[in-house]
């Protein structure tokens, strides 16, 4: 369902949320994140695709509710605010999916050529068509024509 690399991603990036958020009281980082571990293992089990939540999203959801249950059974009731994550699921999601993004991106750029990949690199550094077109001495067509075959390539 979920590679081993992504895997890891998720569970970082959804126990590094929770915990920015959520105390518990005699849990190390370690151990959440163990504990993220057991959440996600679980979320894969129960996880229902046809009821059209993406799995990244009910992970992230699954994390979250380990982590509020531990800090409640340390003696700690977390406050609303404490645990008002509700972005933290978009969020995790969008990380998932930009990570995605940048493995898609590399499998794309080695179909380039050297001066394409000097565009797409300028370029993801925030450089409008015109200051790329004067660094690289190229066409401004030749940029944006670029541009769109390597989103194609990406999509």
């Amino acid at each position: 369902m979920i590679n081993p690399t992504q895997y890891q991603q998720l569970v970082s990036a959804s126990v590094r949320a929770a915990v920015m958020t959520i105390k518990v009281p005699g849990y190390t980082e370690e151990d959440l994140i163990h504990e993220g571990y057991l959440a996600i293992y679980r979320a894969e089990k129960s996880f229902d695709p046809s009821r059209g939540v993406k799995f990244e999203t009910y992970a992230g959801r699954a994390i979250r509710n380990r982590i509020i249950d531990l800090a409640r059974k340390s003696g700690v009731t977390p406050t609303q605010s404490q645990y008002e994550i509700d972005a933290h699921g978009e969020s995790l999601e969008s990380e998932v999916e930009r990570i995605q993004l940048m493995e898609r991106l590399q499998v794309a750029l080695k179909t380039c050529t050297a001066t394409e990949q000097a565009i797409i690199a300028t370029y993801l550094k925030g450089q409008s068509y015109r200051e790329i077109s004067e660094k690289l001495v190229i066409d401004a067509k030749k940029i944006d024509n670029t541009i769109q075959k390597v989103k194609k390539l990406v999509r």
